[in-house]
């Protein structure tokens, strides 16, 4: 027992220390949040207007994510949950947990799915040189990128990651920059475009299918709210004052790239005659700029793939924990504990970009899987045998290492194989925002706070009618947005 409270007391002390600023909360949101979907943004302000409704609808989505955000710290206080499933587990219970732990995997997977494609069409140029036609070659390249990047997938937590997160929105910035300079200047200096910049620009579309094929790209656009309460909880002095302050200005600055790129992104498609899912494939391949801004977008995804295979590979083990656990003697059960993630790894983790930690009853799997776990027994595993703990955690940490190993390389290379037989970006995050996006980041945490409001205060304010309005605009999108993407998939 005196182990067992040294090392709660340690682990006490370093979470103390791992107190996270203002400034690093928020480059931890943003990096969440901005990534691979901005480039399908110029192609949704071209279908439901460049100068108002593109705008518009990015303004109403930041809105409401800000609204979202801070409804789920606000749960999680009340609750006192330190993870989005853990929140949704304890006021709707823990079936509705493991639904949850589906969708958030889901958004995962097909965000990776996401990602491998934008590498894909990244290395077009190269393709065309190697090979007139250069399909084959360029998923070639892709997977050239996934062999390389999948040691990093296979890390046990993101430790070594946290620091990539200022790289990862410096280069994404950047690339937002060069897309707007060359639209700038082919619209407004060489003389490029082809119509008047005035009359080029569009208020609105008229077209319910083209609101209904760009809303699911911006709101996706928005959604970091899985990673949003580990953040908070490693926040000094989280006071709501300062919690707003986080929300607000990371909203404001992610909705300021936003429409900035999706309005000169589109406005280049009056140089070049198209807009296409992804932006940067309007550009020259030879343009030095733009290879500036392929070369930090290739960065940026290269940070974003681990940050999102590990969490998808940690909920896929836990699942995989529910349905041995439901199955397994209480006497196994009770020996979980030995085989916990490594305490001085999840202490030295300071900021957290993603839900990266194993359940702690993520050993129960491996000891299942193990032919010899039944024949440990509870005086076999007790603490007070020193001498038998460290083998036995080698053993079973050996098998871990390599189941872990074995999911995160199914899971990447799972995602890229899929990525080699999809078209276009657009697809992926249409798909995205209109399913897994709406329920995470917008149905989701608004019905968990009116639950949780109703069942503390049993009266109705103005957040709970601003939770209720964003239900009633949120749930039919969900469902005609969704009808509308497996439409668009077969039609």
């Amino acid at each position: 027992m005196s182990n067992s409270s040294s090392i709660s007391s340690e682990k006490s002390n370093e979470e103390e220390e791992c107190k996270g600023t203002l400034f690093s909360a928020r480059l931890n949101l943003l990096s969440s949040m901005v990534g691979g979907g901005s480039l399908s943004l110029p192609l949704a302000f071209s279908e439901v207007g460049i100068g108002f409704s593109g705008p518009i609808l990015v303004i109403f989505s930041c809105f409401a994510a800000d609204f979202t955000v801070r409804a789920l710290i606000e749960s999680s206080r009340h609750q006192n949950s330190f993870s989005y499933d853990s929140l949704v587990s304890s006021v709707f219970g823990d079936k509705m947990q493991s639904i949850c732990r589906v969708m958030v995997f889901s958004l995962c997977f097909m965000t990776v799915i996401g990602y491998a494609i934008i590498l894909r069409d990244l290395g077009q140029p190269l393709a065309h040189l190697i090979k007139e036609d250069s399909k084959v070659i360029s998923n070639g390249l892709m997977l050239l990128i996934i062999f390389i990047l999948t040691p990093l997938c296979c890390q046990r937590t993101l430790t070594s990651l946290q620091n990539v997160g200022m790289a990862s929105m410096i280069s994404v910035f950047i690339m937002g920059a060069c897309v707007s300079y060359r639209s700038i200047q082919c619209n407004l200096f060489t003389g490029e475009n082809q119509i008047p910049f005035w009359e080029y620009i569009t208020l609105t579309s008229f077209s319910i299918r083209s609101f209904l094929n760009a809303f699911p790209l911006i709101v996706s656009i928005f959604v970091c709210h899985f990673n949003v309460i580990p953040i908070y909880n490693e926040l000094d002095n989280p006071t709501p004052k300062r919690v707003r302050n986080l929300v607000h200005s990371t909203m404001i600055i992610a909705c300021f790239f936003y429409i900035t790129v999706g309005f000169w992104g589109a406005m280049h498609g009056n140089c070049s005659g198209q807009v296409s899912g992804n932006i940067l494939l309007d550009f020259g391949e030879s343009d030095p700029l733009l290879l500036i801004a392929r070369t930090c977008l290739a960065i940026t995804i290269c940070c974003m793939c681990p940050m999102l295979v590990t969490p998808a590979r940690n909920i896929l083990l836990e699942l995989c924990d529910c349905y041995i656990l439901s199955s397994q003697p209480d006497s196994l059960k009770q020996n979980d504990i030995l085989f916990d993630s490594d305490l001085e790894v999840y202490n030295n983790l300071t900021k957290p970009l993603l839900q990266e930690t194993e359940s702690t009853q993520s050993s129960l799997f491996f000891s299942a899987l193990s032919p010899s776990a039944d024949s440990l027994s509870l005086d076999d595993l007790s603490y007070e045998e020193d001498v038998q703990i460290p083998s036995i955690r080698k053993h079973y940490a050996i098998g871990k290492l390599k189941f872990r190993f074995f999911t995160a390389i199914v899971i990447f290379w799972g995602a890229a194989i899929v990525g080699c037989f999809i078209q276009d970006l657009e697809t992926i995050y249409d798909l995205l925002g209109s399913s897994f996006s709406i329920l995470i980041g917008y149905l989701i945490p608004c019905f968990l706070y009116i639950v949780i409001r109703r069942a503390t205060e049993k009266k109705v304010d103005s957040s709970i009618i601003v939770s209720i309005i964003l239900l009633l605009v949120f749930v039919p999108s969900f469902f005609l947005c969704t009808i509308n993407s497996v439409y668009n998939i077969f039609e």
